[in-house]
């Protein structure tokens, strides 16, 4: 669907005061700072996919 909006979730090493604003003043939906641990990756995933992530887990 071309109406339908892909979040982007920047993934960073700069993990400095101000670095998660920069990457959603540049268009970036979300922020996840390295290292990035599998809870943290899972709950935005959850976030930005909602209910929808169980469909994919379960299916794949």
């Amino acid at each position: 669907d071309m109406g339908t909006h892909v979040p982007i979730v920047g993934v960073t090493a700069h993990a400095l005061k101000g670095d998660r604003e920069r990457c959603l003043e540049a268009g970036m939906d979300d922020y996840l700072p390295k290292p990035i641990s599998p809870r943290a990756l899972l709950e935005k995933l959850e976030r930005w996919l909602g209910s929808d992530i169980e469909t994919r887990r379960s299916a794949g």
